[in-house]
């Protein structure tokens, strides 16, 4: 059962996949389907690295056109900094990758790596705005949540209702993905929080009743400084970078 189960998600995703690079390449152009899917599939991919670096179940990965990819850990996490690092291995590792193709254009001279490593260099960066459902708004949980419920609930409130206006002016699809999946996990978060205050514990989902272990003051240190130091590193190399016309890659 457990391995009819397994191939039916890989069947998914390689679906998924398939999917995805028809929409973009009809909707954009097959060069930059063939971008956006290597730099998606390579930032999801750092994160199931790190899940299995940490021993963690992983199940792979899904791309969805216009929304992005998601990656399976098919594992709870044991601790906050788990969860702090598998998230950050995202944002870094597609930020390296945007960097090695930047490092290609200064070897080249050629102006589709200088697009291409923006883009990328966009993408990651965009990824770690604190904002809800992001891998941002994920760190801001874990370190949040590891002072307090109470912290964690109002921040993860007010990072879910202003999500979705910023997200929208460049994403209609993601804002309306977090407006409706964000409200709902909000809601659910609140009634657990009034619950357990209420001392209802039988109301409570078990994931609430029993968190992941909370980040060590050093280890909410380090999460942040690697939050700063990943976010700085990518604005520099974006500003450093040549201003080339995005058509040569985008251009329908």
């Amino acid at each position: 059962m457990r391995k009819k189960i397994v191939e039916n998600i890989r069947v998914k995703q390689l679906g998924s996949l398939l999917l995805t690079f028809v929409v973009y390449s009809i909707f954009i152009n097959w060069k930059a389907a063939i971008l956006i899917m290597i730099s998606i599939g390579f930032h999801e991919g750092c994160h199931l690295w790190a899940a299995q670096y940490l021993k963690l179940k992983t199940q792979g990965f899904f791309m969805l056109p216009f929304v992005g990819g998601v990656a399976l850990v098919a594992e709870k996490y044991k601790t906050l900094g788990q969860q702090a690092f598998v998230v950050l291995a995202g944002p870094v590792g597609g930020g390296l990758l945007a960097l090695l193709v930047a490092g290609g254009y200064y070897l080249t001279g050629w102006p589709i790596l200088a697009v291409a490593a923006t883009w990328m260099l966009f993408i990651n960066l965009f990824n770690l705005l604190p904002l809800s459902m992001l891998d941002g708004g994920q760190l801001l949980g874990t370190l949040t949540y590891s002072i307090n419920r109470t912290l964690g609930l109002v921040v993860y409130a007010i990072s879910t209702i202003v999500a979705p206006f910023i997200i929208f002016k460049f994403n209609v699809t993601i804002a309306i993905m977090i407006a409706i999946f964000g409200g709902l996990s909000l809601h659910l978060e609140y009634k657990n929080w009034r619950a357990f205050k209420n001392g209802q514990y039988h109301l409570c989902t078990e994931d609430y009743l029993n968190p992941p272990k909370k980040l060590s003051k050093v280890q909410m240190a380090g999460t942040l400084m690697g939050w700063v130091l990943a976010a700085v590193v990518m604005l520099l190399a974006i500003k450093y970078l040549p201003d080339f016309n995005s058509a040569l890659i985008f251009k329908k």
